[in-house]
């Protein structure tokens, strides 16, 4: 999707030159007349949003590459999931049950 859109990029690119240089003289002061400027424009916005987004799911999964923050998370998706349960169920909870689940949490600190 990038390389095809970085593609037609280039081409509005050459073709808005080739439109504000009529007979080889640049002539700024048609850039705004032309279509393919607003294009040019719209196709670059969008090419930026996509390598943002990219860039940001690249940062999100790069954090899963430090052992320290996976257990982390474990344990953090570990505690809401008890959470839940024992607000949904508060009465099937025990203090057995606690105590294993602390000695679980224990075990992904070392």
């Amino acid at each position: 999707m990038t390389l095809f859109l970085t593609i037609v990029i280039g081409v509005f690119s050459s073709l808005f030159a080739t439109e504000i240089t009529p007979n080889g003289i640049v002539e700024w002061n048609r850039t705004f007349k032309t279509y393919s400027f607003w294009i040019l424009i719209i196709l670059s916005i969008i090419w930026l949003w996509i390598h943002i987004n990219l860039m940001e799911y690249d940062n999100s999964i790069l954090a899963f590459s430090d052992d320290e923050y996976c257990k982390a998370y474990m344990r953090k998706a570990q505690l809401e999931a008890y959470v839940l349960n024992i607000k949904e169920n508060p009465k099937e909870v025990n203090t057995m049950e606690l105590n294993e689940f602390k000695s679980k949490l224990e075990g992904y600190k070392k």
